[in-house]
């Protein structure tokens, strides 16, 4: 016996097997505080040097990882280059004490923009992680001028997934960013590894620095 595929049928097995895409969510505006400053010459960046990120928490290793994905969430802008300092130098540019103390003065701000050729740097702290059962990540990052050592963006804010806040954007992050990988955890996958939530979290920063209030996806 031949069966024939009705209009109907046919409608519902497109949408089951394009399931995970259909789905989109507005990003939720989020309690994170991002300034641009009068001086801002952002349109005059072109390269941007990611500085190993400073770590205030009792996870060590954590920096890097957050480091990483915000470099690589800044990098999908396309705005501007980004590099990075080369692994072979980083162990000497952390033994450094401006950097221990967090302050750069100008300086080596322009050394560092003369040696790899950069207009800009991207200076980070971790000040608040948490991998486990409800994660969170708290930084703070300043974009800054090799040139005057001004300020030009700046981002802080603490995510943490145990906020229904946070938690309604995650669902949001994941419809919008991961859904068309169908995940058996669906959504609980952005919580459930430390990179993914570094990953949501420092998405959520970058979208921030490039916006006059949190929250929202960057244009």
């Amino acid at each position: 016996m031949r069966h024939s595929v009705t209009s109907t049928g046919l409608v519902i097995l497109v949408l089951a097997l394009a399931g995970c895409h259909l789905l989109r969510s507005e990003p939720i505006r989020l309690d994170i505080d991002a300034r641009t400053f009068p001086e801002d010459r952002l349109t005059s960046v072109l390269r941007v040097l990611v500085l190993p990120f400073s770590n205030d928490t009792a996870f060590e290793s954590q920096g890097k990882v957050v480091e990483e994905a915000f470099a690589q969430e800044l990098a999908q802008r396309g705005y501007f280059e980004v590099i990075r300092i080369p692994d072979e130098d980083t162990d000497l540019f952390v033994a450094l004490e401006p950097y221990t103390t967090g302050r750069i003065p100008l300086d080596l701000l322009i050394e560092l923009g003369e040696y790899y050729r950069t207009d800009a740097v991207l200076l980070g702290c971790l000040k608040n992680y948490d991998p486990y059962i409800r994660p969170k990540i708290g930084l703070k990052a300043d974009l800054v001028a090799v040139r005057d050592g001004s300020v030009l963006r700046s981002v802080h804010g603490l995510l943490d997934s145990g906020e229904e806040m946070v938690t309604r954007d995650v669902k949001a992050y994941y419809e919008n960013q991961l859904s068309q990988e169908c995940s058996l955890y669906e959504w609980r996958r952005v919580t459930a590894s430390p990179e993914t939530f570094a990953r949501y979290a420092c998405n959520r920063f970058v979208n921030a620095l490039y916006s006059d209030s949190s929250g929202g996806e960057a244009k």
